[in-house]
């Protein structure tokens, strides 16, 4: 089997082994305990940090709350309201969360619940709960972040490898018609100076040809290199 359609095998491979990946960013789901600061009040609750701008923060914390609970915003900081369930309680759950930005690189969500009239334990219990969300959005959003970057990874792999099909054919036919023009050479010696500049032609453009696979081979080793990379990194997802 050639160089070619062992690189191109094993790009097929790379593509469809199941991807379980990160691009260089190891995530940790725990939270830590913060004080969140609502109305004059302090309230004891947790914070995650995320690599990724407060914008984009902001925007997919909305959206992913949203899901749960009714969503209000006040000065920047957001007020979630739950609906309570049928035969639990009748008193909705309220938390309280904020996306702050330590630098322009980062961004860090504070989550606490709301003193509603529940309990020291419910508010325990609830915190728990608000604790956990962080986690699981902290990791879901990593993870989706990260696939992101594979999808985009494969597309560009597989355009490399339609070029390099492309160049590879076109090398085949080259050098076919190199062979040919040489014959030809041999069995014309009247037309060996037309056939000796064709020749020339004929190899420079085999060059430039095989300078091409070359690159492009090279790109695709690179790309081999980062979805590795990519599936080492998601198995140290929490």
């Amino acid at each position: 089997m050639s160089d070619y359609y062992v690189k191109k095998y094993l790009l097929v491979l790379a593509i469809w082994i199941p991807l379980h990946v990160a691009n260089g960013q190891k995530v940790n789901s725990k939270v830590s305990s913060e004080t969140l600061s609502i109305d004059g009040q302090e309230l004891e609750g947790y914070a995650v940090l995320l690599d990724f701008t407060k914008k984009e923060i902001f925007k997919a914390w909305w959206k992913y709350s949203k899901e749960f609970s009714r969503n209000e915003t006040k000065k920047g900081d957001i007020k979630h309201t739950i609906p309570p369930k049928d035969g639990e309680s009748t008193i909705p759950i309220i938390f309280y969360s904020t996306v702050e930005a330590p630098d322009s690189l980062s961004a860090k969500i504070k989550a606490a619940v709301g003193d509603n009239g529940m309990s020291s334990d419910d508010m325990a219990k609830y915190n728990k709960q608000v604790s956990q969300v962080l986690a699981d959005f902290r990791t879901d959003y990593y993870k989706n972040n990260l696939q992101r970057k594979i999808t985009d990874t494969e597309k560009r792999a597989g355009k490399i490898g339609k070029s390099l099909d492309r160049h590879a054919t076109e090398g085949i036919k080259l050098d076919q018609k190199l062979t040919q023009t040489r014959e030809e050479k041999i069995a014309h010696q009247q037309a060996i100076i037309e056939n000796d500049s064709l020749i020339i032609e004929l190899t420079q453009k085999l060059g430039v040809n095989r300078v091409r696979k070359d690159s492009i081979n090279n790109e695709l080793e690179k790309i081999k290199v980062t979805l590795d990379e990519l599936r080492e990194m998601i198995k140290e997802i929490n």
